[in-house]
């Protein structure tokens, strides 16, 4: 079974070089792997061209956002298995994609695998996993193996089916919040998601080129709860949200960020609201067995 991994990229030289030998250095072979580069100037091409020439290299002429690389990513893959990873983060052994492809094989109702990601100075859960992000609601790490309603796109792998049947990323939001996005219509569409902690990343969290986070994860989080939500569940998560994100945006400085979130995702909610597609009663319950993104 041929495994792609797609790395996405953007002036980040230095990191995506770890990311690529931690890939060459999985224990499975049948695999390939691809980045998508937006736009890069720091000489990331240069590089691959010369010391990854197995990479099937594609680098846009600009910024096309987190889910249009990807998407280009997907397009581009010959794999039955993708494995997305962040170009800051490595594989902490090098079993994992056979682990992973093990686990696909045994279990043909899992349509995708979510790894655990571990911050790599402190050795920790990383990403919210401690504290209410990831993969379920409320305190805790967990320990075993079981599923999730959620997974991080820089670490997780998926059955090609998952987009030819619920589809590609929705380009629209850019960068931030398009896991749940996604993970609101495998789940409509009945699919299942299986987190295994033993199948782990080693996640750098790179400061280098990132996004205006606030003001991304705030416009896209309103924008898909109001379209996949019933309204009761819209409105508290929204607001919650915009709480947590307010005290943010004055603590680090960036309620400019912030007030333009606000004001944009208000201005796109005739249109989201026009094409809401609410989940389902059997999604909703499911999401709720699962302690899944309702409420927060």
């Amino acid at each position: 079974m041929l495994v792609s991994y797609i790395i996405l990229t953007r002036n980040r030289k230095g990191e995506v070089v770890k990311a690529l030998r931690s890939v060459r250095n999985q224990d499975y072979t049948s695999k390939e792997i691809i980045v998508v580069d937006n736009a890069s100037s720091d000489g990331t091409a240069e590089m691959i061209k010369k010391d990854f020439p197995d990479v099937r290299y594609y680098r846009m002429n600009s910024n096309i956002g987190a889910c249009a690389g990807r998407n280009i990513g997907i397009k581009e893959a010959k794999g039955d298995i993708l494995i997305f990873l962040d170009d800051d983060a490595i594989f902490e052994k090098g079993n994992e994609t056979t682990t992973a492809v093990n686990k696909f094989n045994s279990m043909p109702d899992i349509d995708a695998i979510a790894f655990k990601v571990i911050d790599e100075q402190s050795g920790g859960v990383s990403h919210g996993v401690q504290h209410g992000g990831y993969p379920v609601r409320g305190k805790g790490v967990i320990l075993e193996e079981k599923e999730v309603s959620y997974f991080f796109i820089g670490a997780a792998s998926f059955r090609r089916r998952v987009f030819e049947d619920a589809g590609l990323f929705h380009e629209e939001y850019f960068i931030y919040c398009e896991e749940m996005e996604l993970s609101f219509r495998m789940l409509e569409k009945g699919m299942r998601i299986l987190f295994i902690p033993q199948i782990a990343i080693l996640h750098k969290m790179s400061s280098t080129g990132r996004m205006p986070h606030i003001y991304y994860q705030l416009r896209n989080r309103i924008w898909i709860v109001f379209k996949y939500l019933p309204l009761i569940y819209a409105i508290m998560h929204s607001s919650i949200w915009l709480i947590y994100l307010l005290w943010h945006s004055i603590k680090d400085k960036k309620t400019d960020d912030y007030l333009k979130a606000v004001i944009d995702s208000a201005k796109g909610l005739p249109r989201i609201l026009k094409n809401r597609s609410v989940l389902s009663r059997r999604t909703i319950k499911r999401l709720k067995e699962l302690r899944g993104r309702l409420y927060y």
